[in-house]
């Protein structure tokens, strides 16, 4: 997970982890970024997440310039088969060459007029700079509850190929005021199976666990190891 918000990030906040390094240190290094090198760059949460934290200040953040990001993502992919980009609003070269690295892009939205004015924008960019001609999948994610007159709410709205979800703001908040992931905290709330479905649409649904057999005469079986990406 790379904190590209090199201003203000917060990734590190979310996952409450503390870092010693930033991407300040990988994109003035990248050219050296081995494995054990990288592995010290990094921290890994819990969940098996590793984070690479955002500059600790304003000013460290605007000595990165936009080839720095080429090869600091450049050196991740050696050692990730997924990296998940946090990216600012704006789109300065920095951000623009991360998203033209990405494979996937997820755009996410509000539903109000503003937001959606904006969105089209983002989505002519995208369009204008060969992002999705060049095989970089274009997503709209838009997070928004829905709310009949009288305040009762609705559910979730599904649109090809948009994503719409409720966002229930006090279980959310309360995931990034403690620190804890939403699958920790609420494991059964309609945005933590948002956020499943979600990372079904984008990889596919997760490998079924085996069922060891037992072995006819035996009190024990063996289960075949496998491996999740």
């Amino acid at each position: 997970m790379v904190d590209l918000v090199l201003s203000h990030g917060d990734v590190t906040m979310f996952f409450n982890v503390n870092s010693s390094y930033s991407i300040l240190d990988l994109a003035k290094n990248a050219e050296k970024a081995d494995y054990d090198f990288l592995h010290t760059l990094l921290v890994k949460h819990a969940s098996g997440v590793y984070v690479l934290a955002d500059p600790p200040t304003i000013e460290d953040g605007e000595q990165i310039s936009a080839a720095q990001v080429r090869d600091a993502l450049s050196a991740l992919r050696s050692m990730f088969d997924y990296i998940i980009i946090d990216t600012p609003h704006q789109f300065d070269e920095r951000t623009l060459t991360a998203l033209e690295m990405s494979d996937i892009v997820l755009l996410v939205s509000l539903l109000n007029l503003p937001s959606l004015k904006n969105t089209q924008k983002c989505l002519e960019l995208f369009g204008g700079s060969g992002c999705v001609t060049s095989g970089c999948d274009s997503s709209s994610a838009a997070t928004f509850e829905r709310r009949d007159p009288e305040g009762e709410h609705r559910g979730d709205h599904e649109h090809p190929g948009l994503l719409f979800r409720s966002q229930r703001l006090p279980t959310v908040i309360s995931s990034i005021n403690r620190g804890k992931l939403l699958s920790e905290i609420a494991p059964d709330k309609e945005v933590t199976k948002s956020f499943d479905r979600m990372a079904e649409l984008l990889e596919g649904p997760a490998p079924k666990k085996a069922v060891p057999e037992r072995k006819r005469g035996s009190w024990t079986a063996c289960s075949a190891e496998r491996r999740v990406r």
